[in-house]
């Protein structure tokens, strides 16, 4: 059978999964990509991303500690299905922000390379924990967003984030999965392997 005219498998098109999935996710290619949530963030990413903005400004000598003790809890981990958490430089209000991006699809040269660095992989589930952590430890609040919100999809206050938050990023972390099972690319279109070799959905450390 083959795919409908918009190039999508029709698993795609369900409701049950669209309530799953970012539609910016289910657009076809030559859709016209959705605008990040602020000017500061869409002049520093490419594609889609997960955004985190503290609630409130922060004072230079936080900003040097959150950075420093990110780094650290970033490490020990290949981050090859999500960028590590890391920070833009500010707005004009002294917020800290910074994005991540979701790896739906990573290339097999660069699952390699992972693999044999010997380390757990990074997920976006990941980067939610490192934000929890930065918020117990400097007592910060985050607004998380992405390119496909209008504003906030919730928070981490406290250490603790939204249960809608972790709706979205569990969400997210497992749309790789979901594209594999169907042989999509990370628009719902046919994977074209001719070029390129077989893509490699998902990863993660062996739990053997």
């Amino acid at each position: 059978m083959g795919l409908p005219a918009d190039g999508r498998h029709p698993s795609l098109n369900s409701p049950e999964t669209a309530s799953r999935i970012s539609p910016r996710l289910l657009e076809s290619p030559d859709s016209k990509p959705h605008a990040a949530p602020d000017s500061a963030f869409k002049e520093h990413t490419v594609g889609f991303t997960v955004y985190y903005r503290t609630t409130e400004p922060v004072d230079p000598s936080t900003r040097v500690a959150i950075d420093a003790s990110c780094t650290k809890l970033c490490r020990g981990r290949t981050w090859l299905s999500c960028e590590p958490v890391s920070f833009f430089g500010g707005d004009d209000d002294g917020h800290m922000m910074g994005g991540s991006k979701p790896n739906f699809m990573p290339h097999p040269d660069d699952v390699a390379s992972a693999m044999s660095e010997g380390l757990p992989d990074g997920t976006v589930q990941d980067a939610l924990d490192v934000l929890c952590q930065l918020s117990r430890d400097h007592r910060v609040d985050w607004e998380i967003s992405h390119d496909d919100s209008d504003g906030p999809i919730g928070f981490i206050r406290s250490g603790q984030a939204d249960p809608e938050v972790v709706v979205r990023i569990e969400a997210f972390g497992s749309l790789g999965d979901l594209l594999a099972e169907y042989g999509l690319d990370e628009f719902g279109g046919p994977v074209d392997d001719d070029d390129n070799g077989p893509r490699i959905l998902s990863f993660g450390p062996n739990d053997d």
